[in-house]
């Protein structure tokens, strides 16, 4: 999902009712944020054979519509903070590749005969060894 799709879902959420949403039985209903009315949004409507008792999906559907408006905002303030971290360790990762290519051409440097102090080191050791090897 890209920002811009982030941007346009949270500023239709901002842009709804805040609420409190509820269901009242298969009605979709929520109060204004002065308090001033409670507005039905949405009925589900059951057909004259169905009745809220043989159907309980309705009252179902109308609590899932009614916790959208809550559950999207945490979705994306959720989305939000799992993006930054992502880019932290995005920045980690870069530093870290950077500082193994500093030390793997630093162990190459030193493990070239024309490069560091390889040779002797390498001299060194030898002449260690042999002397072990005398007594």
């Amino acid at each position: 999902m890209s920002d811009l799709d982030r941007e346009a879902i949270r500023a239709r959420a901002d842009a709804a009712t805040k609420g409190p949403w509820f269901a009242d039985d298969t009605d979709l209903k929520v109060n204004t944020e002065d308090g001033r009315a409670l507005v039905v949004v949405a009925t589900v409507l059951l057909s004259d054979e169905d009745t809220r008792e043989n159907y309980p999906q309705a009252s179902a559907d109308a609590e899932f519509i009614a916790a959208v408006r809550d559950d999207v905002a945490a979705l994306l303030d959720e989305l939000d903070r799992v993006s930054r971290e992502l880019e932290t360790m995005r920045e980690v990762a870069r530093g870290n590749k950077e500082h193994v290519g500093f030390l793997t051409r630093e162990l190459e440097r030193l493990q070239s005969p024309s490069g560091g102090h390889a040779a002797s080191w390498d001299m060194k050791v030898t002449t260690l060894d042999a002397k072990n090897e005398e007594g």
